[in-house]
């Protein structure tokens, strides 16, 4: 299999760019009014919301995918979506239809010669559907569905509400902020991808998955208040918390906010699900030491590439630290010196390491 896809000018990403909006709505608008079997079968299926934000999140992953050109990611997430689209009743006919519309589209609003390497883009992932949609979606599958005994009995706990028995096996292994974030990272940590990921697919309901994060974030709360917290330390870097801007998984954040806390850092925590610029006009108005920015999805990494330019460039310009770790960035080893930051933490020990350098 060739593990390499096509390289992309930099000509090709800023047409792109310039008229991601017109493609976006062009292609949603072609399905809408296209007599095709397929567009038939989806508008039924997805609705027209739901359908629209398929294919938004279909041009985020190609906008990624044009920066980064990362194997790995492209498996991944169409991956994801082939399964996404088989529990909405779509078969991979219509992914086969929706890829073939996609460089359609685009040639009218880019020009030659960019527009043939987005069409080399989408025969490139063309040519993986078959593994994309067997092979590799069962080994993403098995992957994240490993769980240890110990994370498999608490997944199991969790599912059925069981929130008492699971505080009570979490307190008998916490005690101190060392083994408290090696709970979340190697036992809390696996359950919520894979809840993750049987949400993304339809395993669970959106209520089922809502239900285990407020569960797992009142054990946080409850787990905290078990240790003595350290009192701010004047010698720490004063340390902003968020996620990508429009990143709805707050809860790692929201976890290191309380971990910072604790270990005596000044924290402001700001949430999830915010825009670049609310996110932008908190950082521009408390000036912190540090920036720390939590980035769950692959496709909200070129979003916070924006804000991070936008906060290094601008007038006032933010002159602190920008740290930024989460999911997003386990298949991208170069994303540092892209997203224009100042290091990427791949786990808690990292980013308190880093934060102490400062």
């Amino acid at each position: 299999m060739n593990m390499q896809i096509p390289q992309i000018s930099k000509g090709t990403k800023e047409q792109y760019m310039r008229s991601r909006h017109e493609i976006l709505l062009g292609i949603y608008e072609h399905i809408i009014h296209s007599k095709h079997v397929q567009a038939q079968i989806s508008k039924e299926a997805l609705k027209q919301e739901e359908l629209y934000n398929h294919l938004a999140y279909h041009q985020k992953l190609i906008i990624t995918l044009l920066h980064f050109q990362n194997h790995n990611i492209m498996l991944d997430n169409f991956a994801w979506i082939i399964k996404r689209l088989h529990h909405r009743n779509l078969s991979k006919e219509f992914f086969e239809y929706e890829l073939g519309l996609w460089p359609r589209v685009c040639g009218a609003y880019i020009d030659s010669p960019f527009i043939q390497e987005i069409e080399m883009l989408y025969a490139y992932i063309s040519n993986h559907m078959e593994y994309i949609s067997t092979t590799h979606t069962r080994i993403k599958r098995l992957k994240y569905d490993s769980l240890n005994e110990k994370s498999a009995k608490i997944h199991v706990l969790l599912q059925s509400g069981e929130y008492a028995q699971v505080r009570d096996m979490a307190i008998k292994e916490v005690k101190d902020l060392e083994s408290l974030n090696h709970f979340f990272a190697h036992v809390i940590g696996p359950i919520m991808i894979k809840v993750g990921l049987d949400w993304e697919e339809g395993i669970i309901t959106v209520a089922k998955e809502h239900m285990i994060s407020a569960q797992v974030g009142d054990l946080m709360v409850e787990l905290f208040a078990t240790l003595s917290p350290s009192e701010v330390r004047v010698d720490l870097p004063t340390v902003l918390v968020a996620t990508a801007p429009k990143e709805l998984h707050a809860l790692g954040a929201k976890t290191i906010s309380k971990m910072l806390e604790y270990y005596g850092f000044k924290i402001a925590y700001l949430g999830g699900d915010l825009s670049q610029d609310e996110i932008y006009n908190a950082v521009i108005k408390m000036q912190p030491d540090v920036l720390v920015l939590s980035v769950t999805l692959e496709v909200h990494i070129m979003e916070v590439q924006a804000l991070v330019a936008r906060l290094k460039s601008s007038s006032p310009t933010f002159r602190g630290a920008i740290l930024a770790g989460g999911n997003a960035f386990a298949n991208l080893s170069d994303a540092k010196l892209e997203l224009g930051v100042d290091e990427i933490c791949n786990s808690a020990e990292a980013l308190l390491a880093k934060l102490r350098e400062l």
